[in-house]
């Protein structure tokens, strides 16, 4: 596609320069994957089931003819004691947490793509004579700085019938957008010598 540019300075030649994309990637992720936990094999959860332990258990006891209620420790299987009514059942949970934490550590954590364009330093490419108009070829790969010698109104027309043309205006601060242009439309720039004319293609 093309861009026309028109120089509307009747004493001044228009300079351009050319400026060309450079397109930065970068991927992060939110957060490393953990390593899966250890999964114990049946055998290992049964016998870690029928281990005996001592737990705090409160019963009733017969102390000097009245009956009360003492915390004594009382051995008995470990399922039994984590609340299980029997070693299978005990077996069967854990087992089945394991595999669940197993495959949410194995989960690969997303990753955020991020782009971000620099352009480089700017190269004389063309010289638009007073009243004259010229075509500029253009892609997304590069952008067009175009300054006068005295301040002028630029005519930007957007040959295309598909993509849309940004214009802006450079300053001593920075970067100032000016304007969108249509597909087949025209908008007007200033252009001088303290404020370039910045012309490049809409990226997708």
């Amino acid at each position: 596609m093309h861009v026309e540019i028109l120089n509307s300075s009747a004493w001044h030649a228009l300079r351009v320069s050319i400026q060309s994309r450079s397109r930065n990637t970068f991927e992060k992720g939110t957060a490393p994957a953990t390593s899966a936990p250890k999964r114990e094999s049946h055998a290992e959860l049964h016998a870690r089931a029928a281990a005996i332990v001592e737990q705090p258990t409160r019963i009733t006891v017969r102390e000097g003819g009245m009956m009360r209620s003492v915390e004594r420790l009382v051995p008995m299987p470990a399922y039994q004691a984590a609340g299980y009514e029997n070693a299978n059942q005990y077996v069967t949970e854990i087992s089945e947490k394991q595999l669940r934490d197993s495959q949410q550590a194995a989960t690969a954590t997303p990753t955020v793509q991020r782009v971000t364009d620099t352009w480089q330093e700017s190269k004389p490419f063309a010289s638009i004579a007073p009243g004259a108009k010229t075509d500029l070829p253009m892609d997304e790969s590069k952008r067009y700085l175009i300054d006068c010698q005295d301040e002028i109104t630029l005519q930007i027309q957007n040959q295309s019938l598909t993509r849309t043309l940004r214009l802006r205006n450079r300053t001593e601060t920075g970067d100032v957008h000016v304007a969108f242009v249509a597909p087949a439309q025209v908008a007007i720039v200033t252009a001088g010598k303290s404020v370039g004319a910045i012309v490049e293609l809409l990226s997708t």
